[in-house]
């Protein structure tokens, strides 16, 4: 994930906002990977302590244009956020090659492979 945050923070215009919102019991918040994800991205916010309608108000706040779902139906995924709306584009990518299945969810990021 580290190369495609860099790449998309070094070659486009996009403004790239990571969100931790991991299972408390699952926390990578001391690795070296998620140190390099924070530094990498142009903000990033650690809301793995709040509650879905929490994470999802503070996601609302602030104003993101697209909220891209890196997990997908994997451990630790907390689609229930994303019940909230709280981007007006919401997007799974990455942690599952497939759609969510999600009323909420507009849209899956797939390659050729998982898509063929």
């Amino acid at each position: 994930m580290l190369p495609l945050i860099e790449q998309l923070v070094a070659s486009t215009r996009l403004e790239v906002v990571c969100l931790a919102l991991d299972l408390p019991e699952r926390q990578h918040a001391g690795t070296a990977e998620r140190r390099a994800i924070a530094a990498a991205a142009h903000a990033f916010f650690d809301l793995t302590r709040l509650t879905d309608a929490e994470a999802a108000r503070a996601i609302d706040g602030l104003r993101l244009h697209v909220l891209v779902n890196l997990v997908g139906h994997t451990a630790g995924a907390r689609h229930a956020l994303t019940h909230y709306r709280p981007a007006p584009v919401q997007a799974s990518y990455y942690g599952y090659a497939g759609t969510t299945a999600l009323p909420h969810m507009h849209y899956a990021l797939l390659d050729a492979a998982a898509a063929p």
